[in-house]
């Protein structure tokens, strides 16, 4: 089954509705420069690649977000498929960074469940999710696994 996460209902999927190989497809969102500038304000991540246009056109030719950005709005982009419903991220592994994010990129995020499995708390389960962001061109940019605690149906 696939959907699109923007399409998700008002609230997101409960821990009995993820079968595994169900897969969900973001919204899209455009990166600008403005965003990697408040980014790496916010944040502190001062590295010339994210702050000096020469440096960066000289490494990868031209300005490029920082990896924990294009992380961070992943994780904000595939939300709708668990709002309301997660209770915790449990962990994020096997992130790769594959190719720069770059302003004015739309990306989207390709979310696939891989596992899901009941737990000895009587609301909640496990679900295991392999996510993809990619560009509109189909590139990808960023593969990451993650581990989420999820409301079961019935506890509101």
């Amino acid at each position: 089954m696939n959907a699109r996460a923007a399409e998700a209902p008002g609230r997101g999927y409960f821990f009995e509705d993820f079968d595994v190989g169900m897969k969900f497809v973001s919204a899209r969102r455009t990166v600008t420069s403005r965003d990697i500038a408040e980014f790496v304000e916010l944040t502190g991540v001062l590295n010339p690649l994210f702050v000096d246009h020469d440096y960066a056109t000289e490494l990868f030719g031209g300005p490029i977000a920082p990896g924990q950005l294009t992380l961070s709005l992943a994780l904000g982009l595939s939300e709708p498929v668990l709002h309301g419903t997660a209770i915790a991220l449990l962990s994020l592994d096997n992130v790769r960074f594959t190719s720069p994010l770059r302003p004015e990129t739309p990306i989207e995020v390709v979310t696939k469940v891989v596992s899901s499995r009941p737990t000895k708390r009587p609301d909640a389960g496990i679900v295991a999710l392999a996510n993809a962001v990619r560009t509109d061109s189909g590139e990808t940019l960023v593969t990451f696994d993650r581990t989420v605690l999820v409301k079961r149906r019935g506890d509101g």
